[in-house]
């Protein structure tokens, strides 16, 4: 099986700077037909809400993994994450954290992230960036 070990997939597109490449089409359409054309049978999706993109970009990534189980979601937490956040977007149904972090905060979050990681079925996940 192929797996593609990161993309991103958001409610209104990623394009901010006038129309879509992909025009009316939505990411998860278009992702779609690709995963078709090349054969891809999971992937790693990770979430992204900085910048203004998509604010609620975590929340749309598991509400697609409950209807899609091709997709393993990675929650975005940036450097104001708490533990309690992490967790509660663990419980909410990512399998992982994509971090957003300088270093110093790195390891504070990482130990709640490998403790809490257990409870998803689906393969686990940390990206660091």
């Amino acid at each position: 099986m192929i797996a593609d070990a990161h993309i991103h997939l958001f409610r209104h597109g990623f394009w901010q700077n006038g129309p879509s490449p992909l025009g009316s089409v939505s990411d998860l359409d278009a992702y779609t037909a690709l995963r078709k054309q090349h054969g891809i049978g999971h992937a790693l999706v990770v979430g992204y809400q900085a910048e203004g993109i998509d604010p609620a970009n975590n929340l749309h990534v598991a509400e697609l993994a409950a209807t899609h189980s091709w997709i393993t979601p990675l929650a975005y937490v940036d450097e104001t994450a708490t533990p309690e956040a992490v967790s509660g977007l663990l419980e909410n149904g990512h399998c992982g954290i994509a971090l957003y972090l300088p270093m110093q905060r790195l390891s504070r979050v990482w130990s709640i992230g490998r403790q809490r990681s257990g409870r998803c079925s689906r393969p686990n996940a940390l990206v660091l960036s």
